[in-house]
């Protein structure tokens, strides 16, 4: 029975998503070895800037869109999987690829109140 195909990410979200390795190795765990939550997306998307603007936002949506594109026509094998990627040790359903996609929307779109909040914290004034 043939695998289903292993992708490659488009490059900025491969990045990403390594940057996302936090509680294990991929190679061990898979997709539970990465955290996409907002904290560490935030961290990975301010790291050298700073900053998140909604362009910043606009534009990881794109390779949010990239990524869609690379799987769109891909046919599911026998037990359902379409695809892995590269570097995730992960097969994914077109269901589990969809989780995948949304969760990190979901983290990139918050990360710009995210940095906020964290700016907000570290300039409080503190207690003595």
């Amino acid at each position: 029975m043939p695998t289903p195909p292993e992708i490659t990410l488009p490059e900025r979200l491969k990045h990403l998503v390594e940057s996302c390795e936090k509680s294990c190795v991929a190679s061990c765990c898979g997709i539970d070895a990465f955290d996409f939550s907002p904290l560490h997306v935030a961290s990975y998307l301010s790291a050298y800037t700073n900053r998140i603007s909604l362009g910043d936002v606009a534009e990881w949506e794109q390779e949010l869109t990239k990524a869609e594109e690379l799987v769109r026509d891909l046919t599911p094998d026998a037990e359902g999987f379409l695809c892995s990627f590269a570097g995730m040790n992960q097969l994914f359903t077109r269901e589990t690829f969809a989780d995948f996609i949304e969760e990190l929307r979901h983290s990139i779109r918050v990360s710009p109140q995210i940095l906020d909040l964290s700016e907000h914290l570290r300039n409080r004034p503190t207690l003595n």
